[in-house]
Formats: C-alpha cells, structure tokens, sequence
C-alpha cells in the first residue's frame, strides 16, 4: 500500500518542493583596512565616530568591506550603523569591544543603543574570525543579557 501511495504522489506531482535557500548579500570586493583609516587598538580609544566614517565612506564608494586587522588590544567602540552593501569583516586575533559601562551612549529613553545596527539597508554581513565582546560593569563582571536585557550585545 505505501509503494502505490509513493508512486501516486510521483505521477500526480504531488512531491515536496525542495527549499528555497536565502540569496547571499551582494558586496563589491573593494576592502578598506580600518587601521589604516585611523581605528586604534589600544583599549581605551573611542573608535565608534571614525569606524563610522569608514563605513559611511564604504558605501558610498558603492559598497565593500571594512576589514578590522588582528590587534594586541582590543578596539573599542560605541554603537556603529551599517549600510547597504556593506560587510564588517573581524579578523581572527582582533577583537571589537564596546565601550566601558558609563561611557556607552544612551537614548533619550535610558536604554542603550545597539553596538552594530542597520536599518534599511540590503546587502550587509559581519564576518571574519575575530570576536566581540561586551562591556564591563564596575566591579569588573561582565554584563550579561539575561540580567539586564536593555544592554547592548554581540554574540
């Protein structure tokens, strides 16, 4: 009985359609280094003003990436905005952290902006081999979402 149920589905076309995979962003490959560009790991400079800079200047170059480069120390970061056409790239050995607790920007509201975002924008990624880490609270532990989900955070 099961055959002639399968054989029935065959001939009446009535078989599954495969899945539909999403389209991978379309990104130029022009790369912009973003030590070059003025981004410092030195764990302590506010870099979020010049990698958004840098990024703004990737897109309207027509897109690419922004390539942030191995580092001893961390770079650290306020909330940055992609767009369209843009790829984030953090090489393994470099590592993109927010800013302290204290000196990350908040909204009117009290709550904190995101450390990556886009809105609007078509053809994004964040990739590379590197890391992101969260900001730290005073007394030296590191914040965590479950405790405090208004805070920023980058898997």
């Amino acid at each position: 009985m099961k055959i002639f149920s399968i054989l029935l589905a065959l001939c009446t076309g009535a078989v599954l359609a495969a899945p539909v995979l999403p389209t991978l962003p379309t990104i130029p490959s022009r790369i912009l280094d973003a030590a070059i560009l003025g981004v410092k790991a030195d764990s302590s400079t506010d870099n979020a003003a010049v990698l958004q800079k840098a990024l703004d200047s990737v897109a309207t170059l027509g897109g690419g990436t922004l390539r942030i480069p191995a580092a001893k120390n961390p770079y650290l970061t306020g909330p940055i905005v992609l767009k369209s056409s843009t790829r984030l790239q953090v090489d393994s050995g470099a590592v993109l952290q927010m800013l302290p607790y204290g000196r990350y920007p908040m909204k009117s509201n009290s709550s904190y902006l995101p450390m990556i975002s886009a809105s609007g924008a078509y053809d994004i990624a964040l990739t590379g081999k590197g890391r992101s880490r969260a900001t730290v609270r005073p007394g030296g532990r590191r914040t965590r979402r479950a405790r405090s989900p208004d805070r920023p955070c980058f898997p």
